[in-house]
């Protein structure tokens, strides 16, 4: 027996084999970086292989099932199945190549969209017995495809609702885009401008100068700004036009077209000419005022003053001072708990207005009216004020000595008062005593009854006189004001008013101030008291009467009211005046010579109400 041994060069083979796993590798990886799957179908055998990436794309791992294309058509949406079973019979019966997208369902439940290209193979006799193509997982390019639509249609928006004339052009500047706001602008329609060369449009526009800067942007990739005038051609009127030309670039930073904005800024420039003008007349009005214009940061620190401002404050032209100008006022501002103030900067009050005292430059304190009012800046800056001083010096001087002069007057007048009345009590008062003692001495003699009567009747007729004259002294010089103070005096004055005026009730509310105030604001407030309870007795037609007297640490306070009539209130005190009714102008006149404020409320048929509110404690002023 022998044996026999052959021997077969296999290198070849192996490096084949080597070769084609390789190949098979690099299409493994090359299918699943383009997401690129294959599969083949053979007819005969009704067998459908796949490659690894179109498991993937199902959903599924190579060998986790038994595939066939029922099974594959089934993993579809049911809305594609028919459509993908009849593309495919179609390819069968004709052996054409074919292809389709369509929805997959995995197995999460995730929606793909692939598309698929296939051919076909035919035996012999011409009948298609195999099939075989390429199957894509499209979803994310379809999506992006979608996205980039809804881009370019979202930018077509953006640019036909622009409130800027929007245009552009290709390398050769050729309109291919052109917004409404551009027609407004220009009228010329989008119809009319798309495919034409906007060197003839501009021409058209007699802007010939504005192609230029567009060809320096496609030229040289240059962004031009500028700004230019035309004459509107219905009206003849002036168009200010505010234009930018931009290079549009490619990836490569190739320029391939051209960006055109247009901004009708007519409006603006009108309004700045306006501004302008405004400011002119501003300066012209801050500089010729006859009153201080001083205009404040929010610190109070002065920012600018006009020439009024220096004349009344006494600093040189043109120094500001360092200070604060809040330093320079008198009494200085509460800010903290001044309601008006804090109104002011709030927003709920426009002015803020006062009488004030501002310190010169040589320390003289200087009467001043002075209105503030805020200034919003309108970018959102800090707020400022601005300061109108009025010089009112003179006339606050002027009224100084008017309230001295009828001071003084009524300071004489209630001197002359006490006079009266003491002349009336040394001397008629007491002559009539003396005639009554002489007339009660004659009843002493033998007198006949008639004679007796006589006497009496004349007696009487002279204690009447003489209590006249005794209640006409109390008027002129209440004897409890000096020696027990305001309620003493209009409890005696009432108690004497209710004797006289029965039908009239008094109630009394009164603060027992005793000498605590001085005999001027007593006597005032007495004297007011005295006229209305007067007036009331002659024109209210009233049956009660309330008076109250209030006292505290920032007031006293005299209240009047009565049950009348009532009347309507005068605007000005003038008018009850030139009908002779001097009563109410009175009242009010004395309140004001001791600081105080008169006040009147009345209505027909609603009685009235009277009310002195004085300050306290007392300024020395009125002392």
């Amino acid at each position: 027996k022998h044996t026999v041994f052959l021997f077969h060069d296999t290198t070849a083979l192996k490096e084949a084999e080597r070769n084609l796993k390789k190949r098979n590798r690099q299409l493994e990886f090359a299918q699943s970086v383009t997401n690129i799957g294959s599969w083949e179908w053979d007819l005969r055998s009704e067998t459908l292989t796949w490659t690894d990436e179109l498991y993937r794309i199902y959903g599924y791992d190579k060998g986790e099932v038994d595939i066939d294309i029922k099974w594959a058509i089934g993993r579809m949406h049911s809305e594609d199945q028919p459509r993908v079973e009849a593309l495919l019979s179609h390819a069968i019966a004709h052996g054409e190549a074919f292809g389709y997208q369509c929805r997959l369902i995995r197995p999460n439940g995730e929606e793909r969209i692939m598309d698929v290209r296939g051919h076909t193979r035919k035996n012999g006799e011409g009948k298609v017995v195999y099939l075989w193509g390429t199957a894509q997982d499209v979803t994310d390019i379809r999506r992006a495809h979608e996205e980039r639509e809804r881009a370019l249609l979202f930018s077509e928006r953006i640019i036909d609702q622009n409130l800027h004339g929007i245009a552009a052009v290709n390398q050769n500047a050729i309109c291919i885009a052109w917004n409404p706001t551009m027609s407004k602008i220009t009228d010329i329609a989008r119809q009319d401008v798309l495919g034409q060369s906007l060197e003839s449009i501009f021409n058209r526009y007699n802007a010939a100068e504005q192609y230029k800067y567009l060809l320096k942007a496609l030229r040289y990739g240059e962004t031009v700004e500028t700004e230019f005038k035309v004459f509107d051609r219905e009206d003849d009127s002036e168009k200010f036009i505010e234009a930018r030309y931009a290079p549009l670039v490619n990836d490569h930073q190739d320029v391939i077209g051209g960006l055109i904005m247009w901004n009708d800024v007519t409006e603006r420039q009108t309004a700045v000419r306006e501004l302008q003008k405004s400011e002119e007349n501003f300066r012209t009005i801050f500089n010729a005022a006859g009153m201080g214009i001083v205009q404040l940061a929010e610190d109070g620190k002065i920012m600018r003053a006009n020439p009024s401002w220096y004349e009344v404050s006494g600093h040189r032209f043109p120094q500001l001072p360092e200070n604060s100008f809040f330093d320079f006022l008198r009494p200085k501002i509460k800010f903290e708990t001044d309601p008006q103030w804090q109104a002011l900067l709030s927003g709920d009050q426009r002015l803020y207005s006062r009488e004030m005292k501002l310190k010169k430059m040589d320390g003289t304190n200087w009467w001043v009216y002075i209105t503030f009012t805020l200034l919003r800046p309108s970018g959102g800056g800090k707020r400022q004020m601005l300061a109108l001083i009025k010089d009112i010096h003179q006339r606050k001087s002027v009224e100084a000595e008017l309230k001295e002069i009828k001071r003084r007057l009524a300071k004489s007048r209630e001197k002359a008062r006490l006079h009266l009345a003491q002349d009336l009590h040394d001397g008629p008062i007491q002559e009539l005593y003396a005639t009554i003692y002489q007339l009660q001495a004659l009843k002493r003699l033998d007198l006949t009854e008639r004679q007796n009567v006589l006497v009496d009747r004349i007696t009487d007729q002279f204690q009447q006189v003489n209590d006249t004259i005794r209640a006409i002294c109390r008027d002129l010089r209440p004897p409890t004001l000096s020696s027990f103070g305001l309620e003493s005096a209009i409890r005696a004055y009432a108690e004497r008013f209710q004797a006289l005026y029965p039908d009239i009730t008094i109630t009394l509310n009164l603060y027992p101030d005793q000498q605590s105030l001085p005999e001027y604001v007593r006597l005032t407030l007495y004297r007011i008291c005295q006229e209305m309870l007067s007036n009331i007795a002659k024109h209210a037609q009233a049956t009660r009467v309330l008076i109250r007297f209030e006292m505290n640490d920032h007031q006293l306070l005299l209240e009047i009211q009565d049950n009348g009539q009532g009347f309507e209130v005068p605007e000005k005190w003038i008018e009850p005046a030139r009908d002779g009714h001097f009563g109410l102008v009175g009242a009010a006149e004395r309140a004001e010579e001791v600081g105080g404020q008169f006040a009147l409320l009345s209505s027909p048929g609603r009685g009235t109400i009277i009310r002195v509110n004085i300050p306290y404690p007392l300024e020395d002023k009125y002392e």
